[in-house]
């Protein structure tokens, strides 16, 4: 299994890199993918979700955001309120029963 890899992003987010074995090829558009996503999350929370807002932070048109956050299956919602910061992956959310 490959290591978590790790960089420094825009304004302090760290950025986590996909995990890579080092048996297999990672497709660079993965890689690219992987960052995108996170910058685009990262952004929506910073705008507490406020699509055009993030959009002016990464300096594309709203239209683009919303276009790039279908194609990477980003919800705002998840984003901003749902997602764990370490992994950028969904938490488990408990409900009281």
């Amino acid at each position: 299994m490959g290591e978590d890899r790790t960089s420094e992003g825009r304004e302090g987010v760290v950025l986590h890199m996909p995990k890579i074995d080092a048996g297999r090829d990672v497709p660079l558009d993965e890689i690219l993918n992987s960052i995108e996503r996170q910058e685009i999350i990262a952004a929506l929370r910073r705008a507490q979700g406020h699509r055009a807002q993030a959009a002016q932070m990464l300096g594309i048109t709203r239209s683009r955001l919303y276009r790039r956050m279908a194609a990477l299956g980003v919800d705002v919602t998840s984003a901003v309120f749902q997602w764990d910061d370490a992994d950028l992956a969904p938490t488990s959310l408990s409900t009281p029963g």
